[in-house]
């Protein structure tokens, strides 16, 4: 198996995990939180398979690269920082992996942040899919086809020397603390919203104050709900596929 094969698998794991997590409903909240734990295991995975090009790429983009290239490098630093927002506020107001015991409006300002950045990384997805286009359509055929051009494909195939390893993931861990830290600390910047609306398994809708059990598990919360989760779900992946195309079609994005 290539690294390429490999690549594109966690990438599609990625997508799956990411479109799963943008309807809770679809999975309960204990699934909901697991997802989330093994989607940043896999970004991280994504970012030791491809820190060559933050470490070689991205700086010289940066300091002479075309306006295209540092559209590039800020788009993708923009994903990264949202989705670590999102994981990050995940975290911080979760029910089953790490019970924080918050009050309702501390729930309800970890939820506005999760929120927030959640659909702004759907949104950055698509983008940063976009350019990409053209890589993953050739690599997913020669990975069908296992022809021997793979390898030719992406290059060197063989697998990071451990010191390589060790050093992507000592600034992966880094940047993850840093966003996780800013987080935390521009928290109450955002605060509670005065109402929240409860959707109900029956469809029944009710719009109120924050209630005192808001930041508990409720019953009915912890099984996936297909009826009302799987809508949502491929409302996500039809909304990547839509902003991918745009981003090729009308922002001609490409790669540099």
């Amino acid at each position: 198996m290539t690294r390429l094969t490999i690549s594109l698998a966690i990438d599609a794991l990625m997508l799956l995990a990411f479109a799963m997590l943008l309807s809770w409903r679809l999975t309960g909240v204990p699934l909901h939180e697991w997802l989330g734990l093994a989607l940043l295991g896999l970004a991280g995975v994504h970012l030791v398979i491809h820190g060559h090009w933050v470490e070689s790429r991205a700086p010289k983009l940066v300091r002479a690269g075309s306006m295209r290239g540092r559209l590039s490098v800020a788009l993708n630093l923009t994903l990264g920082v949202a989705m670590a927002t999102a994981l990050t506020s995940g975290f911080f107001m979760s029910k089953v992996l790490l019970p924080n015991h918050l009050t309702p409006a501390g729930y309800g300002s970890w939820h506005r942040w999760h929120e927030l950045a959640s659909n702004l990384s759907l949104f950055l997805v698509g983008l940063h899919i976009a350019p990409n286009w053209d890589l993953i359509a050739g690599g997913v055929r020669r990975a069908v086809r296992r022809r021997s051009s793979a390898v030719a494909f992406v290059g060197n195939a063989t697998v990071p020397a451990a010191r390589v390893v060790l050093r992507r993931l000592a600034w992966i861990t880094v940047s993850a603390v840093l966003v996780a830290l800013a987080v935390w600390r521009m928290q109450p910047l955002l605060p509670a919203p005065g109402k929240v609306t409860f959707v109900y398994a029956d469809g029944r809708r009710e719009s109120g104050p924050l209630p005192p059990e808001l930041p508990k598990l409720h019953r009915g919360t912890t099984r996936p709900d297909l009826a009302n989760g799987a809508p949502k779900f491929f409302f996500a992946f039809a909304a990547i596929a839509v902003i991918s195309l745009a981003g090729r079609k009308l922002l001609r994005l490409r790669l540099e």
